[in-house]
């Protein structure tokens, strides 16, 4: 509900409902920056009031793509307003009575952040629809997410996003990146992730690609999408989820065949050799020894050889557990999924139920367009490893295409850091999702055709 405050006096005493328009009191829209160790960020809030008075501000930070920030309670005070939990702080700003301006600081006790904020006219509503779905997997969980679909045009091509390892919920930033540029996006929470029904923590490898498959089947259903043209975005273990579900969408008349596949620092070689070579590469890293090295190695093969006896394997992965936690290194090398903690759990273990390898994936594949994403100095998803697999897969075709990011580890994000300019000095890079790739997503889906706008 679209709000105005009035002053009600000189010094600004601000009241809680809706009074006058503005100028004469607070705007229901803002743009302006927020400035972090002098580094500006762009930034647009907009005020909202509930029936019961209560105010928020949901802040959008344009740099922050993937992510859909939820609204922060706002508190009026005399000379303007405080937006609580902005930037991990409170927003203690004061009110211009002459522009109508707000400007003020974010409590932070380690940096300067200082927001200014501009009243301007509400954008118009944005030129697609955002739907609350619910779809069924094969064992009956309910999944729910967000269905995004341009409200101009017929038939539109489409992208679902996929989760990578462990819970998630759904990537509704992303999903309307696409939507503005005239593409569908299904988005939606992991099984057993905010609302939707089962547990991640229980999920099997089948288990997800059934979700996957579920959510194309769904998709692929809607009268105002393209079933020949739905493809998926994959990031890190996600890309296993992408190239499975091609493989079995290949192999089912009842699914479309993938009409693209995108993968974000995601693998493409089998689940135990990107572990065996993430063992060696991040063992370096982390400074472990061979000793060290060769047992996290020894416990990826007796998680993934079928071979060996399960009550032998418990045995050994139960010593090699407590070597790592007696010699510090346990949560260094391992996810606290990765081995057995007892007796009997040799079942919970992520490698007991995630065996996959792609080889049959990109057989079935064959000419369809295929990004792969990678982070230059990536130790879970080894580079050269993961090139040369891609390149083998899909030697002879014009089908591939590899983008490389540097300096970029396995994450989305660079994080906060010190950057240097030719003549010596720096400035600070804030921690936002990495240009890179998006401006590379965008690329690949405009040359073959599927990004319209």
């Amino acid at each position: 509900m679209r709000f105005i405050l009035a002053a009600l006096t000189a010094a600004i005493f601000w009241v809680g409902s809706a009074l006058a328009e503005y100028p004469g009191g607070l705007a229901d829209y803002y743009e302006g920056a927020l400035t972090i160790d002098g580094t500006p960020v762009a930034v647009s809030v907009s005020f909202s009031e509930a029936d019961d008075g209560a105010l928020t501000a949901k802040t959008v930070i344009a740099e922050w793509i993937t992510y859909d920030l939820d609204p922060d309670p706002v508190r009026l005070t005399k000379t303007g307003v405080v937006i609580e939990g902005f930037y991990g702080g409170d927003a203690v700003l004061q009110r211009d009575e002459r522009f109508g301006q707000l400007v003020g600081t974010i409590e932070n006790e380690t940096r300067d952040i200082r927001l200014h904020l501009k009243p301007l006219p509400a954008p118009p509503p944005p030129a697609f629809t955002e739907e609350a779905v619910t779809f069924t997997s094969t064992d009956g969980v309910d999944l729910k997410g967000i269905l995004t679909v341009p409200k101009f045009g017929k038939r539109h091509p489409a992208i679902i996003l996929f989760h990578g390892r462990g819970c998630g919920r759904r990537s509704l930033g992303e999903a309307r990146f696409y939507a503005r540029r005239g593409m569908a996006a299904l988005t939606f929470d992991k099984r057993g992730s905010g609302e939707s029904g089962g547990s991640c923590q229980d999920a099997t490898h089948a288990q997800t690609v059934a979700d996957a498959a579920a959510a194309l089947s769904f998709l692929a259903s809607d009268r105002r999408i393209d079933r020949r043209r739905i493809g998926y975005r994959g990031i890190s273990a996600g890309a296993w989820t992408s190239q499975a579900l091609a493989e079995r969408a290949a192999e089912k008349r009842a699914l479309p065949d993938a009409a693209f596949v995108i993968t974000w620092i995601g693998p493409s070689t089998s689940i135990r050799q990107q572990q065996l070579s993430s063992a060696e590469t991040y063992g370096r890293l982390a400074g472990l020894g061979d000793e060290e090295i060769a047992l996290a190695q020894e416990a990826v093969r007796l998680l993934t050889d079928p071979e060996v006896p399960d009550g032998e394997a418990e045995e050994r992965l139960l010593a090699i557990r407590a070597r790592a936690e007696e010699d510090g290194w346990l949560s260094v090398m391992f996810a606290p999924d990765d081995l057995p903690d007892g007796p009997g759990k040799l079942g919970a273990s992520f490698l007991k139920k995630f065996r996959y390898d792609p080889e049959g994936a990109f057989g079935a594949l064959g000419e369809t367009p295929y990004l792969g994403v990678f982070g230059e100095t990536d130790q879970i998803v080894p580079l050269e490893e993961n090139l040369e697999a891609l390149k083998a897969a899909f030697e002879g075709s014009d089908a591939l295409t590899i983008v490389t990011i540097p300096g970029l580890g396995h994450q989305i994000e660079h994080g906060d850091l010190e950057a240097a300019l030719p003549d010596g000095t720096s400035f600070l890079k804030i921690d936002t999702v990495e240009p890179g790739y998006l401006i590379a997503t965008q690329a690949f889906l405009r040359r073959h055709g599927f990004m319209p706008l």
